[in-house]
């Protein structure tokens, strides 16, 4: 896994050069909140966030919750 700096992730996503899967980290929530949105934004259409959104809190789930989003069409 790649690991991004905040403006280098922004370039990449302005860009449309999209990964399938993020893993967002750290103390900077602004930043963090920040680059979900810009992704939001860019990938997801209106009205289809219920069917194609997954948001994971690490304190909240277990890797198997992760797997089944990602594995479920």
């Amino acid at each position: 896994m790649a690991s991004l700096e905040f403006q280098q992730f922004i370039g990449r996503i302005d860009r449309d050069e999209i990964s399938p899967l993020y893993l967002f980290q750290g103390e900077e929530t602004f930043m963090i909140d920040e680059a979900i949105g810009r992704l939001r934004e860019k990938v997801i259409s209106t009205g289809v966030a219920d069917f194609n959104l997954n948001i994971f809190y690490a304190s909240d789930c277990t890797v198997e919750n992760i797997q089944d989003a990602a594995e479920t069409l």
